[in-house]
């Protein structure tokens, strides 16, 4: 009774496939050209070009100079090979 009952319930393949994904609305989204402007849509969103910086705020500015009394002692090859 019992494996009659897990045989008709459970199923197998984990593999479930969905034809469908719901809008920013929520509305169900069933045809593949909905679907993929959908998804276009989503990706948009999540890379929103007009969020990223500017090539001039990426900018490497000069770096001033530092005296060596300021900049401290040197590291040792022995030290940095304990430290990795």
């Amino acid at each position: 009774m019992y494996a009659r009952v897990i045989k008709v319930t459970v199923n197998k393949s984990r593999n479930c496939k969905s034809n469908a994904i719901k809008d920013k609305y929520g509305t169900i989204l069933t045809e593949p050209e909905e679907i993929q402007r959908r998804w276009q849509e989503y990706t948009e969103t999540l890379y929103y070009k007009y969020g990223k910086p500017n090539l001039q705020d990426m900018e490497v500015k000069e770096e001033n100079a530092v005296s060596l009394e300021a900049q401290g002692p040197s590291l040792l090859e022995s030290e940095i090979r304990m430290a990795i």
